[in-house]
């Protein structure tokens, strides 16, 4: 999913907290100023993408159905949904100076910074310190601009899928994208996987089995992931004691979703109101893997009062998960044309997720 905006953030990110990081360091002290480097670039990313992580995993949740009623055996349809996810305001931002960071401070504000959906403008700088050999205090050794946002509060989650009607009034349906590419990213690889059940309990339920409404329970997964090549180098002017293999870093990105829900719906002629209750939970993995190179500074014996600048390489920098869950109530409206269906519906959650689709329908 190279976002032309923003898939760059966390390769910009990197860049400015690790590469840009000209870290002065005693040679007792460089592997500390590493690690406490890399912990507040995964803190203020995890900040800033937060909410990006939990609105797709409520986006993968939605869309599995447009009616309470299963498929007759060998019934079929083919739906195409999208899924917009609605950011709180409250997600819109987060406070920097809150993150109780050690080696990153804002220069001036209020601390408030945008997250992945706020404000596309930058809105401050933020100083990089390390540990100067000669003093042994922090001291900003660069300053970058804070990220901005997309400047948009809502994330479209587009999900094709196929039901088949089984037996018993249970139908199963399956989402699934083998490995694919996007036209002008061609080093960006999706794939989508995911299965439900829908199973009619009225027909358990005494009493409940002749009245004329539908009403199911239903349970689904799903699972999608993208990955990215990247690529960070050494600068040349830094002495490599221990070169390594730079050409296998990855941006990794990984949504598991699960739901499940009461249905119910009622058909008048063509159109189908339909309703239901449930839970929700997700988990959103954001990875960064390889070697990757981080220049500091060690004192030079042959020059005491200028400093060396060298690699020190660390793999994996960048580990971030963000889970969400919670009750959900949704409504919902189907319009069949023939076998053509359109419905919309509106999901009351954490995120509120406004769902429209078209599909084709028979049985």
């Amino acid at each position: 999913m190279k976002n032309p905006a923003k898939l760059s953030l966390l390769t910009i990110f990197l860049s400015a907290s690790l590469l840009c990081l000209w870290a002065p360091a005693k040679a007792q002290t460089f592997e500390q100023d590493a690690n406490a480097l890399i912990d507040d670039a995964n803190t203020i990313l995890n900040a800033y993408l937060e909410p990006f992580g939990k609105a797709f995993g409520n986006g993968i949740n939605n869309g599995w159905y447009n009616t309470a009623k299963p498929h007759k055996t060998l019934g079929f349809d083919l739906t195409l949904t999208v899924n917009a996810v609605l950011i709180p305001d409250a997600d819109l931002n987060y406070n920097f100076n809150e993150l109780g960071l050690s080696r990153f401070t804002l220069n001036g504000g209020d601390g408030t910074l945008p997250t992945f959906f706020g404000d596309d403008a930058s809105n401050g700088q933020i100083n990089i310190l390390t540990t100067n050999p000669l003093t042994g205090q922090l001291e900003p050794i660069t300053t970058e601009d804070a990220p901005g946002g997309i400047g948009f509060s809502v994330l479209p989650v587009p999900i094709p899928q196929v039901g088949i009607g089984l037996i018993k009034n249970t139908d199963i349906h399956v989402r699934y994208l083998p490995r694919i590419t996007i036209p002008g990213a061609e080093d960006v690889d999706i794939q989508l996987f995911g299965v439900a059940l829908r199973h009619d309990i009225k027909q358990w339920i005494p009493g409940l089995k002749f009245l004329p409404f539908s009403m199911s329970v239903m349970g689904g997964y799903t699972s999608m992931s993208i990955t990215q090549p990247i690529e960070v180098n050494p600068p040349s002017d830094a002495t490599n004691d221990n070169p390594a293999d730079y050409s296998t870093q990855e941006f990794s990105f990984t949504t598991t979703g699960f739901t499940g829900q009461l249905l119910i719906s009622k058909k008048f002629l063509f159109i189908t109101p339909y309703a239901a209750l449930g839970y929700n939970t997700s988990t959103t993995t954001m990875d960064v893997s390889g070697n990757f190179p981080i220049p500091l500074y060690r004192e030079d014996p042959n020059n005491p009062l200028t400093p060396e600048k060298f690699i020190l390489n660390r793999e994996d920098p960048i580990e971030l998960e963000f889970n969400s869950s919670g009750v959900r109530a949704t409504v919902g409206l189907k319009v069949s044309l023939g076998p053509i269906t359109l419905h919309g519906d509106y999901t009351f959650q954490e995120y509120a997720v406004a769902t429209a689709g078209l599909g084709f329908s028979i049985r």
